[in-house]
This record gives structure tokens, sequence and C-alpha cells, in this order.
């Protein structure tokens, strides 16, 4: 069985919201330092399984990863992919911890864990050829590949305004920031060396 979850960031120091009181996740975890004891009993009466997570050695968002595959490695589920909602959160220092978390659990579900929120979608590009399908037209008009942490030896890329050519990318050196889309609907090619990440901007259409 193929299941695609989805990880929602809930702010338990808000008021309730209408989307709050309305959806109800399966699993919450987390270490609770800033929940309301009151919002934590209300998705426990809903039947959500509250699983506290007090490790500081690791984030939220990667204790919440850990847990999702150990609940569907007991049920046999496999999982296609994450996508993490409000992934960005408006602090750098945690949009760092959560790239962070892509290189250390990406292997775990082959990449497939894409941090989103209302104007970008982050994820990892392992080693080997990827392929970007930029045809959904919900692409925004950037695009940028940034090592994180080590260098990525070797880029090539196609389908972009400015393609890398065996390209060194590194911190200190060269970075790929604020690139774009050779054509409005084309088919985006990078062969790296080493595990990049790719960010790029988004449109949402309004629902």
């Amino acid at each position: 069985e193929q299941l695609i979850f989805l990880v929602v960031f809930l702010f338990f120091s808000l008021s309730f919201c209408s989307f709050a009181v309305s959806f109800v996740p399966d699993i919450i975890s987390g270490d609770f330092d800033s929940a309301r004891p009151e919002t934590v009993h209300h998705y426990r009466l809903k039947g959500t399984e509250i699983v506290h997570t007090p490790d500081q050695n690791f984030t939220d968002f990667h204790k919440a990863v850990i847990t999702l595959l150990d609940h569907c490695a007991k049920k046999s589920h496999t999982i296609s992919s994450i996508f993490v909602i409000g992934a960005f959160g408006g602090r750098s220092d945690q949009t760092m911890a959560n790239y962070h978390s892509l290189y250390c659990l990406g292997d775990r579900v082959e990449n497939r864990i894409f941090l989103i929120d209302e104007q970008n979608v982050c994820w990892l590009l392992g080693v080997g050829v990827h392929e970007i399908a930029a045809t959904t037209g919900c692409e925004g008009e950037w695009c940028s590949l940034v090592p994180f942490g080590k260098p990525c030896r070797s880029v090539t890329t196609t389908g972009l305004k400015w393609n890398l050519c065996n390209s060194k990318l590194e911190v200190g050196g060269l970075i790929s920031t604020s690139n774009t889309w050779a054509s409005p609907s084309c088919t985006v090619t990078v062969e790296t060396s080493d595990p990049v990440l790719w960010m790029m901007g988004v449109c949402w259409p309004d629902s």
C-alpha cells in the first residue's frame, strides 16, 4: 500500500481557528513545551494519538518524521512522500534545522520529504539524475540549487535560464540562487554528484 502523508504544523500557542477545530490528525508529537494542555486534551478526546518526544537533541519536526516512520512500520504501511506544511515558520534557525533534517532523514524515504509554505517548496535531491516538471502553472519565478553542510562536487542542469555544467557548488564559493526557468513550461534536469537542496517559488491557486 502506497500512502502519501501530510504533516501539518499546528501552532498551539494560538487560539483555535476553524481549521484547527475541524482537522483531526492521527498523531501529534513533540515536547509540548509551548502547547496548551486544553489543546492537547481536545485532540486526545478526538482520538488523536499523543506522542511525547522530549529529546532536545532533535527538533520537533525531526522527531515527528521519526514518529511517523515508526508508526507506519508497525502497521506495514509504505510511505511514498511526506509533505510538511508550514515548514519554514518565519524563523531562520528553525529553517536551517529543517534543511539539516532533510539530509539526516532523506535516505529513509528516498528524499521524498517536501518542505512547503505559502511561497516556497524545498526538497533534497540525492546523488544521480532528477527531472523536475515545471508544467503545473503553480511555479513561481525563481528556483535555486544550494549545497548544505558540505560541497557538491559537480552539478549539471538543463532547462534553466542559467544552466550549470559540471559546476562545483559550496558555501563560500558558487551557489545557484535566483535562477529561473528557460521557458514558461519546461522540464528541468539536475545531475548531481552529492545531495543538494532544490528550492523554488510557488503560486498556489486561490481556493
